[in-house]
């Protein structure tokens, strides 16, 4: 047993034959907040390590135990189980990798992990509840990520992402209750309820993997939305402004295509739908600057008005041609700040039929107009 530091200890037995160690049978390290227990077996011929055991860690939120076992290129496989893990710095590798902007993690690269905990904490205060996983990386990034989980007792929340015969991935992730699951990755805060499902394709062999898919939400409301109540507030829409305010504002589908580049998130003939309100969006989304720039059109009484652009050669004319659109229907701007956006609406717009709707588009930005970044870039149902 020996010092190290001011308060802490460290403890390691050695067996050796000759000059070769061949078993540790205990080592431990305790500190004031950290406890790890374990011992290190060594092979038969002298090679080196074969695995490490531990039979405790504990530091912080992290009380688990597992093992570590070196693999012939370098990489390690490790397995751990336990009641709790505090996984926020890993959940932040995750996310950044799978999103264009990976960096090289030495101690991550070459890694199959495979977990089995009671609670895992993703950031400060935010957790998962009895997680299974097996995450696997290799060239600075996660080739298999098999992640299933539960944020309350009645939603569970499951992540995928699976490498394909050509050597690019699938990314698939549902949940039964998006509201809950685009909360807990600080996506939108705003969203009640919803069936989830987000499925897409990263493109692995060009530059910043970028990530082109679809996300879908069915039976959804929205709540307390800035934005989208200022939205409804200039259009004079008082009852969906009151249910904004209220219980949330229901709605029945959102399709949202994507494209996720380089921390630029491309939307285009995004649709939301519900009874009283429907909405469709294309533009873009600047996750790292939180700046967004969308247009788009919003339909009031959307069942009703929706309807006439379903009538077989006419539905064109009355709409515009526009995927979702409706016969009066006011086209908006959104741009600037993600958290508190500049709303515009076209009022001549809401008057007129869709045929009409493309004249009065005064609103509509050029492409010399559109928001740029940092770096000056422009701007189905869930089963």
């Amino acid at each position: 047993s020996q010092p190290v530091g001011a308060a802490a200890t460290a403890e390691v037995v050695v067996d050796l034959e000759g000059k070769v160690v061949t078993d540790i049978p205990r080592f431990s390290l305790k500190a004031a907040d950290l406890d790890i227990q374990g011992k290190a077996k060594y092979a038969l011929d002298g090679i080196g390590l074969e695995r490490i055991d531990f039979a405790r860690i504990s530091y912080g939120r992290t009380k688990m135990k597992g093992a570590l076992i070196p693999k012939s290129d370098g990489g390690w496989e490790a397995g751990f189980h336990g009641p709790s893990f505090d996984l926020s710095p890993l959940w932040q590798e995750v996310m950044a990798d799978n999103t264009g902007t990976e960096k090289d993690n030495p101690l991550l690269d070459k890694l199959t992990l495979v977990v089995e905990f009671d609670r895992v904490w993703i950031d400060a205060t935010q957790e998962l509840h009895d997680i299974s996983g097996t995450f696997s990386r290799a060239g600075n990034l996660w080739q298999t990520i098999m992640l299933d989980s539960r944020i309350d007792a009645k939603s569970s929340f499951n992540l995928s992402i699976r490498t394909r015969e050509d050597g690019n991935r699938d990314f698939t992730m549902r949940s039964e209750d998006a509201g809950k699951v685009l909360k807990l990755l600080g996506l939108y805060p705003n969203m009640v309820g919803g069936k989830l499902l987000i499925t897409g394709t990263y493109d692995d062999a060009k530059p910043g993997q970028p990530l082109k898919g679809t996300i879908v939400v069915n039976d959804y409301r929205v709540i307390n939305a800035p934005a989208l109540a200022h939205l409804v507030s200039i259009m004079s829409l008082t009852g969906i402004l009151e249910a904004l305010q209220g219980e949330g504002l229901a709605f029945r589908d959102l399709v949202i295509p994507f494209d996720l580049a380089n921390g630029i998130f491309n939307l285009k003939n995004a649709k939301a739908t519900g009874n009283s309100l429907g909405f469709t969006a294309s533009g873009k989304v600047f996750r790292h600057t939180d700046l967004v720039d969308l247009e788009g059109t919003v339909i009031p009484a959307y069942v009703i008005n929706s309807a006439f652009g379903r009538i077989p050669v006419l539905g064109d004319l009355f709409t515009g041609g526009e995927k979702g659109g409706g016969v009066f229907a006011a086209t908006y701007t959104m741009t600037g700040s993600l958290q508190d956006p500049i709303v515009a609406v076209n009022p001549l717009s809401a008057l007129a039929p869709g045929f009409l709707r493309n004249v009065f588009g005064i609103f509509s930005k050029s492409d010399g107009e559109r928001v740029k970044d940092d770096n000056g870039a422009k701007a189905p149902t869930a089963q």
